[in-house]
């Protein structure tokens, strides 16, 4: 498809089009530009991913319940340069997480706030826990 949709979510920009396949359909592919060190450690939990599926596809109840991990498939381009399928119909725990605090008009940086006045507690009681010790070595 001649059309290239910009895309912002998550703290990333990603660079959308579609291809046409040979049945007509269209099929939405993402551009990513990874580092080479990054590349090979996704392509490991992809197939993590899929070794996943396969023992859930075992199981009578997971099976039942049609539940598996979603695992794109890759075409690299070039070494610094791959696509990857996108299918807009999925959606991201984030966007899971976002959608109930909309729900329960909650603040999405709430439990982050949360966390640093506990944190901000804590060392007020125990001051202790901002020292340093001294591991200089010794002859």
């Amino acid at each position: 498809m001649p059309e290239v949709i910009i895309v912002r979510s998550h703290g990333l920009v990603r660079r959308r089009f579609a291809i046409i396949g040979s049945d007509g359909a269209e099929y939405p592919f993402w551009v990513q530009n990874p580092a080479a060190r990054n590349a090979r450690r996704e392509e490991a939990v992809l197939q993590v991913g899929r070794f996943m599926n396969n023992i859930l596809e075992r199981r009578k109840e997971t099976r039942r319940r049609n539940l598996q991990l979603h695992c794109p498939a890759t075409v690299s381009i070039a070494a610094t340069v791959r696509i990857i399928q996108d299918d807009t119909s999925y959606f991201t725990l984030h966007d899971v997480l976002e959608d109930h605090f909309i729900r329960s008009g909650l603040e999405i940086d709430e439990p982050v706030m949360f966390y640093i006045e506990r944190m901000r507690n804590a060392l007020q009681q125990n001051p202790n826990l901002t020292e340093v010790p001294n591991q200089s070595l010794q002859a």
